[in-house]
This record gives structure tokens, C-alpha cells and sequence, in this order.
């Protein structure tokens, strides 16, 4: 789905009220108020003397759904999403990112962040001599882009509670430390050549999505 479509997705939301004659009850479909939720995006534990020059991925959509049953099945087949435009996120980022949506007073469900275009590149001089080791190229050099992600491995249910007239905020931060040993494990270098200069993106394999969310828990935090 587009991010027009999820942004129309997402209006649809102030629009749940009018449901309640159709049969929907709960608080969600019912309240008649609305607040700001205002998201902030941020990365910690950067690790000192990090290598790569170059370290990013791309935040596509945040997905969320009511908790309360009437004004999920009002919302049908997609779910609510966060933001509206595309949002990159650096290793080395000043500030947090921010994006701001206004949703029907209820609480809801994180469902999924889907991030791509992750890049990573070290442009200094390779290693003399060369690394044995396939992983290690990883450590030294990386660069490339995947298909969307879906991060959805969490803990347990992160609950987002909206109070009508309000700024609602909701911080997501990810560990960078361990989201490269995430993108390691889960996107492993398969035909490294002996040449360093041959080692490039169409070297590695295919990215292990369920790899991948297994370091969820540990990268990242919604708070």
C-alpha cells in the first residue's frame, strides 16, 4: 500500500464515530474528541569509533490498530498508518525525527514498523591483509538495499494511548549497536571474492527476515 493510501487510512480514524450507527460500539468509535500523536525517532548507543562512514535505513510506515473490537473491525481490511512522509534515520542523527498525526481518543496496538534502503559503507582503505572470515567484510564494508522489512517481533503488545485535546507522545529508539549485529546475523555475505573491490552488495545473501526480528527486543524501544 502507498503512503497516500495509508495516510487516507489513517484520516479514516476521525471518521469512526460516524460508524457507530452501523452497529460498532466502544469507547474508540464512540468518543467524539481527538488528540495529537506526535512520533519522535531516535538512535543510542552508537559504538564508539564506528567504522562506516555511511550507516542508514529508511522508515517507510508505522502501522497501528485499536485495541477496542468495534472500531477495529470499523477501521476493515488496513490498519492506521503513523506517519506521512518517508523518514531516514542516520547512525549519526542530531536530533530526533519527528512526525505528528491526529487519531480518535482509545488506545491502540503497534502493529509494524516496515523500514528499507538500508546502506551501509565504510569508504576507508580495506585491511591488509584481506579479512578470511566471509562475516568479517561485513564488519569492514557494506553496502546495498533491501525490499521492505516488517519489524514486528516485539516483547509484548506496546500499547499506544490517545487522550482527546492532547499532545500524545511516543518515542521509538533504536540501539545501533545492535541493530548492525541484527543486520549481520540476518543478511549474511555468501560469494565474497578475494578481491575486496569485488565484494560488493550483490555478494550477499538473501536478507533472513525472521532472523532479523529475533534482535528486535533488544534494538529497539517504544516508550
Amino acid at each position: 500500500m502507498n503512503l497516500n493510501l495509508w495516510h487516507r487510512v489513517a484520516c479514516l480514524a476521525l471518521l469512526l464515530p460516524v460508524l457507530a450507527a452501523s452497529g460498532c460500539t466502544g469507547t474508540d468509535v464512540l468518543t467524539p474528541t481527538a488528540g495529537n500523536v506526535k512520533i519522535e525517532i531516535d538512535v543510542s548507543n552508537v559504538p564508539e569509533g564506528f567504522r562506516f562512514e555511511t550507516a542508514r535505513f529508511r522508515i517507510d510506515q508505522i502501522t497501528m490498530r485499536p485495541v477496542d473490537e468495534g472500531a477495529n473491525a470499523a477501521l476493515g481490511t488496513y490498519p492506521i498508518g503513523l506517519i506521512q512522509d518517508l523518514i531516514t534515520i542516520n547512525f549519526d542523527l542530531a536530533a530526533p525525527k519527528e512526525a505528528l498525526l491526529t487519531l480518535h481518543t482509545g488506545t491502540y496496538r503497534l502493529e509494524e514498523i516496515t523500514i528499507s534502503s538500508i546502506n551501509f559503507r565504510d569508504l576507508d582503505d580495506p585491511p591488509d591483509p584481506l579479512p578470511a572470515a566471509c562475516e568479517d567484510y561485513f564488519r569492514r564494508y557494506r553496502s546495498g538495499t533491501t525490499g521492505g522489512i516488517g519489524i514486528r517481533e516485539f516483547d509484548s503488545d506496546i500499547l499506544i494511548t490517545v487522550l482527546g485535546t492532547e499532545d500524545n507522545l511516543v518515542r521509538i529508539v533504536f540501539d545501533w549497536a545492535v541493530f548492525v549485529e541484527a543486520m549481520q546475523a540476518a543478511w549474511p555475505c555468501e560469494l565474497c571474492a578475494a578481491e575486496w573491490d569485488e565484494c560488493d552488495s550483490g555478494d550477499f545473501g538473501d536478507f533472513n527476515e525472521s532472523t532479523f526480528n529475533n534482535y528486535v527486543p533488544d534494538f529497539l524501544s517504544v516508550n
